[in-house]
């Protein structure tokens, strides 16, 4: 069993052509089992995909592929990513957000990770690039459950960050009316300070983290108060 979280960002390595393909962006699932790889090639500005059982590992550092076989070229922006996706029972709980997810060695997913608990496959009704839908007479279960080896992990924010003195990214920040995101339980990667925003980020129609913007924890308090967190995970690099 392993978590794909830690892969999001880690460069693609080919064993076909011996090269580095791209960089980990996002992955579909399908049928609760790890579908298609999504990775941007900053060479051509390119988004690419290739079937997940196509990977050899997915390392500490880096992700090996076996072949380049159905690799092919995103037509569209398939970039958007679950992790920060709310997580919801069927009595309109939201139990909490993605955080990562357990795979099995076949690419299975084995646990939703909320953080502080773990959801069974077993319990997904549906999955799709707005919540996660869990199946009826849910019950939370392994509530004890905190995982140490989270190192990604640095806070769960309990209340709402200050807006005072949010940077101007392009927009004022006084756009922001209220935030989209709720008020607990929103993750904060210390992997995406550094990063660079690859696509335009907006809120309302209007941009307010510019591509091409390098992020700081200003900037994830921005996309945590826009609702853009997932955004900011699978455009930066």
């Amino acid at each position: 069993m392993f978590n794909i979280q830690k892969n999001i960002g880690q460069d693609i390595v080919s064993l076909q052509s011996r090269d580095i393909i791209g960089c980990f962006k996002s992955f579909s699932v399908k049928n609760n089992r790890l579908d298609l790889i999504y990775c941007f090639n900053d060479f051509d500005d390119t988004e690419l995909s290739f079937p997940a059982k196509n990977v050899l590992s997915f390392g500490d550092d880096f992700v090996i592929l076996k072949n380049e076989n159905a690799l092919t070229v995103c037509e569209e922006n398939y970039s958007d990513c679950i992790f920060g996706l709310p997580v919801i029972n069927q009595q309109g709980k939201r139990l909490g957000y993605l955080l990562d997810v357990e795979l099995e060695e076949n690419l299975k997913i084995q646990n939703l990770v909320l953080g502080d608990k773990k959801i069974a496959s077993s319990e997904i009704d549906v999955i799709n690039n707005k919540f996660i839908l869990l199946k009826g007479k849910y019950k939370v279960k392994n509530r004890n459950i905190v995982n140490k080896s989270f190192d990604y992990l640095v806070k769960i924010q309990s209340e709402i960050p200050n807006t005072d003195n949010l940077p101007k990214i392009n927009e004022d920040s006084s756009i922001l009316q209220k935030p989209a995101m709720p008020e607990k339980r929103v993750a904060i990667s210390p992997a995406l300070l550094g990063k660079t925003i690859t696509k335009d980020i907006y809120y309302n129609d209007k941009i307010i983290i510019k591509m091409g913007t390098v992020i700081t924890q200003k900037v994830i308090e921005l996309a945590s108060l826009s609702g853009n967190i997932p955004a900011i995970i699978s455009n930066s690099i």
